[in-house]
């Protein structure tokens, strides 16, 4: 699952460095319309990526709620927390690493080099999962709002 929304997040990248290498985004560049083309490539990846992550979550939530509810007597799954990660936090992770492969995708001249640093929207994600792991910082609405602040001020 995981790949999928990798692909869907690396796939704009590729479609602007390909128009980059044909020689077509410069002279895009120069046209009234570049940001509804980017626009348009970059909703084109996170339309479906925040679509796969939410499918995900209600398989998520159902194998969870079958499996538990025997032993609980209640539904665990949906709860406030993965209603917000799943509502703010997986659109706004979308958003970043779409935007963030758009504008590496148009100022690099190989797709390698491309998908790699592209790959590197995934570090504020990781740095809060290590960060909460690690016990430095808890999951109380005061964290949930500043990480969510940093995600929206880096997508920008």
């Amino acid at each position: 699952m995981k790949r999928k929304t990798l692909l869907m997040k690396v796939f704009p990248a590729l479609i602007i460095f390909s128009l980059w290498l044909d020689g077509w985004f410069y002279p895009l560049l120069l046209l009234p319309f570049l940001y509804v083309i980017l626009v348009g490539k970059g909703l084109g990846a996170f339309v479906p990526a925040v679509g796969v992550a939410l499918a995900a979550f209600v398989g998520l939530v159902l194998v969870v709620d079958l499996l538990t509810f025997s032993l609980f007597g209640y539904l665990l799954l949906p709860n406030l927390l993965s209603l917000i990660v799943i509502f703010v936090y997986a659109p706004l992770i979308s958003l970043l690493s779409v935007s963030l492969c758009v504008f590496v995708s148009s100022k690099v001249n190989d797709v390698r080099a491309a998908m790699q640093l592209g790959g590197s929207s995934v570090v504020p994600v990781v740095a809060f999962y290590f960060l909460f792991l690690g016990g430095i910082i808890s999951l109380n609405l005061i964290t949930l709002v500043g990480f969510a602040l940093v995600l929206v001020l880096a997508s920008v």
